[in-house]
């Protein structure tokens, strides 16, 4: 993860993330990945204190309370999902394309995915999924 890299270098250049570039991205990727695993949640928020002072021990306890920046406490079902739906197709028939996936080079939109299970079989058999 580049932010870490940002992070860790002691330096102050322009290219540096200000503080509050830094939460914006933390915040995207712990809302994104539903949370961040453990060690990684530890790291940063140390990294962090470190990097831009122990005053914003508040503002990071802050996200937290909000559920913006929190550990993962549950592993995501993305594999799941991309096998049941699938979501990636590894072998597309260029001359005959009979698949959404190749449009897109070999993924499928999960939207695409859930209109074609809701014709094929109705809203039964979503259970599975």
């Amino acid at each position: 993860m580049w932010l870490v890299g940002e992070l860790q270098t002691g330096q102050r250049t322009p290219t540096r993330l200000d503080f509050l570039g830094v939460l914006r991205l933390l915040v995207l990727f712990s809302v994104t990945n539903l949370g961040l695993p453990k060690r990684q949640f530890d790291y940063l928020r140390r990294e962090i204190l470190h990097s831009y002072g122990f005053e914003h021990v508040v503002t990071l306890t802050n996200l937290e309370r909000a559920g913006l920046f929190r550990k993962q406490e549950l592993k995501s079902n993305w594999l799941t999902i991309k096998r049941a739906m699938r979501l990636v197709v590894e072998d597309n028939n260029t001359a005959n394309p009979s698949d959404i996936s190749y449009v897109f080079s070999g993924y499928a939109p999960l939207s695409v995915r859930l209109i074609q299970q809701a014709i094929r079989s109705g809203w039964r058999g979503w259970h599975m999924i």
